[in-house]
């Protein structure tokens, strides 16, 4: 199974390990802000095993995107 995590990035999910809520404190946002190129918003954080993504996506909504491709998957 394959999760889109936005900006036409889709990621196998067999090698996410967390995604992150962008909620963050003012010294992390200042670090996240560096590494985002301007103009894009960041909402959430997926890490895996090769790579750390910044989407533009709620945290909330890959998790429910997570779910149903799974629901779907196994009718």
């Amino acid at each position: 199974m394959y999760l889109h995590i936005g900006n036409n990035v889709i990621v196998p999910a067999e090698e996410i390990i967390a995604v992150i809520d962008g909620k963050f404190d003012d010294k992390t946002r200042q670090t996240i802000t560096d590494a985002v190129p301007k103009g894009k918003t960041v909402r959430s954080t997926v890490l895996t095993d090769d790579a750390v993504y910044f989407s533009a996506i709620n945290a909330t909504t890959l998790q429910s995107r997570s779910v149903w491709q799974n629901i779907t998957e196994t009718l």
